[in-house]
């Protein structure tokens, strides 16, 4: 199982909330159910992207967008195919389990 939470879950994003609750919370049912899961096999892990190329980050105008390409040491957006191979390494590993993969080109390094 691959849950989808955010890099939000980790900083907090006042602007919005209910969001970053939500996502935070993934991360503790990605946990719960790590535990729960694992000792039938199943693995439960999560992505946490950053900052990637869609449509959502784009319609938060363009003063998010260079504070996110400004704040990351790659100095870019993801690309959506970056968070895909995130997800095919985990789908494909046998013995990860309970883990929350980010994926944000190292801009939690500068929160």
């Amino acid at each position: 199982i691959i849950n989808m939470t955010s890099t939000f879950a980790f900083t907090g994003a006042a602007p919005v909330l209910a969001y970053t609750a939500a996502k935070a919370g993934i991360i503790a049912i990605t946990h719960a159910l790590a535990r729960e899961f694992g000792k039938h096999g199943i693995s439960v892990n999560a992505l946490a992207p950053g900052n990637i190329d869609t449509d959502m980050t784009n319609s938060a105008g363009e003063a998010v967008i260079e504070w996110a390409i400004g704040t990351t040491p790659f100095a870019r957006l993801g690309k959506p195919t970056e968070v895909a191979q995130a997800a095919i390494f985990l789908a494909e590993s046998t013995f990860v389990n309970g883990h929350i993969l980010v994926v944000d080109g190292g801009q939690l390094l500068n929160m």
